[in-house]
C-alpha cells in the first residue's frame, strides 16, 4: 500500500487557501477605502504569486489598473516588486507600464523607471506604452518616454507609430505636437498607410486638416492602393470629402492604373448614400467602369445594397453596361436571383 505523502493529505487546501487570500487582497485594492490594501502590501508575504484565475492580474496589474498613486508607492517600495515590474498578464500580456500608459500616469512611470521597467515592451497587439498613451491622448506621459529614449516613430506590431495612433483617434493637439518633436507624417505602416490616410479612412477630420499641411504623407506613398479622395468616400459624413476636394483633390481620379476604380466605386461600396449626392452635386460621370468592367451600381448590386442601388438609378446609372464577363447590373441580380435587388431595379429600367 502506497503511504500518501504530506501534499496528498494536504489535497487541495493550499490552493483553497491562496484563493482566499487573492480574494481578500483583490477585494481590497478594489475598495474605494485603501486602508485594508496598504495593509496587504507592507506585509512581508509574496504576494506576486497572488493572480486572478482568469486573466493572470497580479495586485501591481490591478493596482496601476485603478490608477491610484498612493497604492502604487506603496506596491513599488517593495523590495520584492522589482523582480515582478515586467510581469506580463496571461490573457492580453499587458504590464504595469501599459496600464500606466493607458491612464496617463506620469508618477506611476517614474516608480516603474526606477525599477527598471521596460519602456518598449509589447503587448500581445504588439502595441508598446507609446502606442497606448497616444491612443489616449496622453502626451505628458509620451514625453516621458522620449525622455528615457523612446524613439518617437517607435513601430507596433502593424508598423503603425504613435502618429498613426493620435491619427485613429482624432487627437490633433497631439498629431500636432508629436509632429513639432520630429514624427514621420510619410512613415507606412505594414499595409502601406501614412498617418493621414489612417486619419481619412478613420474620419478624423482634425488629424487630417493638420496632416494634409504635410505633402509628403499623401503623395507618391509606396504601396498605396488608393487616393485620399477614395477614401474619403467610404464615409457618410462627407466634411472630409469637401475638405479634400476644395485643397485640389480630384474626383475624377481612379485610385490606381490597376484596379482603375472611380470615387463612387468606394462610395457604392461603403454604403455612403451623402458622398454619392456629393458626386453627383458636381456631376462626376456615374458609369465609369473599372478594371473588370464593372461600374458602380455593380457593386452595389454586388453587395445588394438596396439604398445605394436606388440612390444611382435615380442619379441615371444605367442597369445595361456589361462587365469584361458579359454581365450587367441587372444580370448579376437575375442570377443570384436578388428578387428585392430586381424589384427595384425593374422601376428605372428603360
Amino acid at each position: 500500500m502506497k503511504v500518501p505523502s504530506f501534499t496528498d493529505l494536504l489535497g487541495p487546501l493550499p490552493g483553497i487557501i491562496a484563493g482566499l487570500k487573492s480574494y481578500r487582497l483583490f477585494k481590497a485594492i478594489d475598495s474605494p477605502n485603501n486602508a485594508k490594501a496598504l495593509k496587504f502590501l507592507k506585509k512581508k508575504r509574496n504576494i506576486f504569486n497572488l493572480k486572478q484565475a482568469n486573466t493572470g492580474l497580479n495586485p501591481l496589474h490591478l493596482v496601476t489598473m485603478k490608477n491610484d498613486t498612493q497604492l502604487i508607492e506603496a506596491i513599488t517600495v517593495r523590495q520584492d516588486c522589482k523582480a515582478h515590474i515586467n510581469d506580463q498578464d496571461n490573457d492580453q500580456q499587458w504590464a504595469a507600464i501599459h496600464f500606466a500608459a493607458q491612464n496617463g500616469n506620469s508618477e506611476a512611470l517614474t516608480y516603474f523607471l526606477k525599477l527598471g521597467a521596460n519602456i518598449s515592451i509589447k503587448n500581445k497587439e504588439g502595441s508598446g506604452p507609446i502606442h497606448i498613451a497616444a491612443g489616449h491622448n496622453h502626451k505628458d506621459f509620451i514625453q516621458k518616454l522620449i525622455e528615457r529614449s523612446v524613439h518617437i516613430d517607435e513601430r507596433d506590431a502593424k508598423m503603425r507609430t504613435a502618429l498613426h495612433y493620435s491619427a485613429v483617434q482624432n487627437f490633433a493637439d497631439l498629431a500636432e505636437w508629436l509632429v513639432s518633436k520630429g514624427a514621420s507624417t510619410s512613415v507606412v505602416d505594414s499595409v502601406g498607410m501614412t498617418p493621414i490616410y489612417v486619419a481619412v479612412h478613420a474620419g478624423s477630420f482634425n488629424v487630417t486638416e493638420f496632416l494634409h499641411n504635410y505633402k509628403d504623407g499623401y503623395t507618391k506613398i509606396p504601396g498605396s492602393k488608393c487616393k485620399l479622395i477614395h477614401l474619403a468616400c467610404r464615409h457618410q459624413d462627407t466634411k472630409i470629402l469637401e475638405f479634400l476636394h476644395a485643397n485640389g483633390h480630384d474626383l475624377w481620379d481612379f485610385d490606381n492604373e490597376v484596379d482603375r476604380e472611380s470615387v463612387y466605386h468606394y462610395a457604392a461600396l461603403d454604403g455612403a448614400v451623402n458622398c454619392i449626392d456629393y458626386l453627383v452635386s458636381k456631376n462626376i460621370a456615374i458609369d465609369r467602369q473599372d478594371s473588370r468592367g464593372l461600374t458602380p451600381l455593380h457593386i452595389a448590386v454586388g453587395v445588394k445594397n438596396l439604398a445605394v442601388i436606388k440612390k444611382l438609378c435615380e442619379a441615371g446609372a444605367k442597369l445595361d453596361i456589361p462587365n469584361i464577363e458579359g454581365l450587367s447590373p441587372f444580370d448579376m441580380a437575375e442570377s443570384v436571383r436578388d428578387h428585392a435587388t430586381l424589384t427595384l431595379l425593374r422601376r428605372f429600367k428603360r
